[in-house]
């Protein structure tokens, strides 16, 4: 896994999903960085939205309707923003960083 993504625990201490860097909602504010995306259990629990390599990639995109909305994919430890984001890096693609110390969980699914 990812280095730079930080697994989240549900009930039982199991992964329910993971949370992330975005430097482009961090832009605008310090406490719209973190993003999380859940994943689809062995079950494949219906209220999972996501499903995750297990490394650096998460499938269907993810988008952040909130202000400032963001969409996103995360490819192969590349975040790659959809031109719609409304931050400074619509468009663009960066690799993960570092989770700040300290960042809270503030927006996610």
């Amino acid at each position: 896994m990812h280095p730079f993504l930080r697994p989240i625990y549900g009930e039982e201490g199991k992964v329910t999903g993971y949370a992330f860097w975005c430097p482009g909602c961090a832009s605008i504010h310090s406490r719209h960085g973190l993003h999380v995306f859940t994943v689809k259990d062995a079950d494949g629990d219906p209220e999972q939205e996501w499903s995750f390599d297990g490394e650096a990639s998460f499938e269907p995109s993810l988008a952040y309707e909130d202000a400032p909305y963001c969409h996103l994919h995360l490819t192969q430890g590349m975040l790659r923003y959809y031109p719609d984001s409304k931050h400074i890096l619509a468009g663009q693609a960066l690799p993960l960083e570092p989770i700040p110390p300290g960042a809270k969980r503030e927006r996610g699914h």
